[in-house]
Parts: structure tokens; sequence; C-alpha cells
């Protein structure tokens, strides 16, 4: 398996940004978590991991982890539901679909 190349971890982050501006995910300004949505589950924080590794990545932690584990399998205590793959689109389509879930 081949890393994934800056140019390609560059443009995952630009398509990460345009859905983030679409659905009204806004930054947060911490250093983890960066960014944070407002969800019929309680907030929603998330990160996209953007360095030269063999998936892309977006990490999402849910605040209130007793309401959102009744309809996604994120972990039970911590609230974390990621999504990996090493198909830039695959994962994208993937947290798309899942963010049109939960607001």
């Amino acid at each position: 398996m081949r890393k994934i190349s800056k140019v390609n971890n560059k443009k995952f982050k630009k398509k990460c940004m345009e859905m983030f501006n679409k659905y009204g995910i806004t930054e947060t300004g911490s250093n983890f978590y960066e960014y944070q949505l407002d969800t019929q589950y309680g907030l929603l924080r998330l990160s996209v991991h953007d360095e030269e590794i063999f998936t892309y990545s977006i990490f999402t932690r849910f605040d209130e982890p007793e309401k959102a584990k009744e309809k996604f399998a994120c972990n039970p205590y911590s609230g974390k539901y990621n999504f990996h793959c090493a198909d830039m689109e695959t994962t994208l389509n993937s947290f798309e679909r899942f963010i049109k879930e939960v607001i």
C-alpha cells in the first residue's frame, strides 16, 4: 500500500472544507477537534487528518454519546465515530451521508 501524496492530501482537505462550509460546520480554535457542528444528537466535534499516511481520515466525536449510540455505532463511552478509507471519494461520500443523518 502506498502513502497518500501531499498533493492528494491537500485536495482531500480542500474538499472537506468545502463540505464543512456547505453543512455549517464551524471552526473551534481547538488543537485536535478543530471543527464542530450542532446536531440532533448533541455537539459533534471534527478533525481532518491530512498527513502523509495510507488512508484519508475524518475523526468525529459526539459530546453526548448516550444520544448518538442509539443511532450510530459510535464508541458508547467516548462518542468517537471516525471515517478511514484508502479512497478519497469513498471517505467523503461516507462522511457526507453521515452528516445528512445527524443534522
